[in-house]
């Protein structure tokens, strides 16, 4: 299970904006969308919610929300 640290969209942004993904970022996307789905749970738990997910593609944002985040 991956942990959202610190600097968990601070380097997928960081990547994205360097063109280090593949230029499939949907694919990469997606991928990270599924590491999120362990822990959002954990967050709603804690009461903490993610912000902003920084890298523009909107996956993520329509994740959060349809998870009620």
């Amino acid at each position: 299970m991956n942990r959202l640290n610190t600097n968990y969209f601070d380097n997928f942004y960081i990547d994205w904006q360097n063109n280090e993904i593949s230029e499939n970022y949907v694919e990469f996307c997606q991928k990270q969308i599924n590491n999120l789905s362990h822990i959002v749970p954990s967050l709603k738990k804690e009461k903490r919610k993610i912000i902003d997910t920084c890298c523009g593609c909107g996956f993520h944002s329509k994740f959060l929300i349809d998870k009620g985040h």
